[in-house]
């Protein structure tokens, strides 16, 4: 009898096992169902977000062409003819060339505006009376009226006595923040 006991011990020590292996399986197999629609979720997830990317490029790649387009036209209008140019240029005497400061903190869409200027181009100044850094401060507008900087301080008090309100752009970079200089006229 103490084999067929020990036998019997076995056998139900084995089965103990075995029922525990198979209630891990089932646990695992559980988990594997539930991780797999998950998983299949995160994908098509991940997939949605980098289409919206592109979606997103493409329409940040229409809007530079349109804003482009946008800017060439306005120039075209401002600057009809050389002989127009040249007789505004001719009526102002006195011309001090400066550095547009400032740029490089600017919104995006304020950089880019002014990664659309050009040489030649005319841009607006506008005395900034609640500017806490300089009393004459004199915002640099595009004639689209987009602030792109600020004229340097050294030239503020300056333009702001002279009451300074052209410049004429006379040198830009073709950077992704560009340096502009432009000789200011009155």
């Amino acid at each position: 009898m103490n084999k067929l006991t020990k036998r019997l011990n076995d056998t139900s020590s084995r089965n103990i096992n075995l029922e525990k292996e198979i209630k891990t399986l089932r646990e695992e197999n559980e988990k594997l169902k539930v991780n797999k629609p998950v998983s299949d979720a995160k994908a098509e997830a991940e997939a949605i977000i980098a289409n919206a990317h592109r979606k997103a490029e493409i329409l940040k790649k229409e809007a530079k062409n349109e804003a482009r387009r946008e800017a060439e036209e306005y120039r075209a209008k401002l600057h009809t003819t050389t002989a127009n140019k040249e007789k505004l240029c001719n009526a102002y005497k006195n011309r001090v060339n400066f550095a547009v400061k400032g740029t490089a903190y600017r919104e995006s869409e304020e950089i880019y505006a002014a990664t659309m200027l050009r040489v030649g181009d005319f841009l607006f100044l506008e005395w900034e009376p609640d500017n806490s850094y300089d009393d004459y401060a004199m915002r640099v507008i595009t004639p689209s009226g987009i602030l792109i900087g600020y004229v340097e301080k050294q030239y503020s008090k300056l333009f702001y006595d002279k009451t300074v309100s052209l410049a004429e752009i006379t040198k830009i970079t073709d950077d992704d923040i560009p340096f502009i200089y432009a000789n200011a006229m009155w």
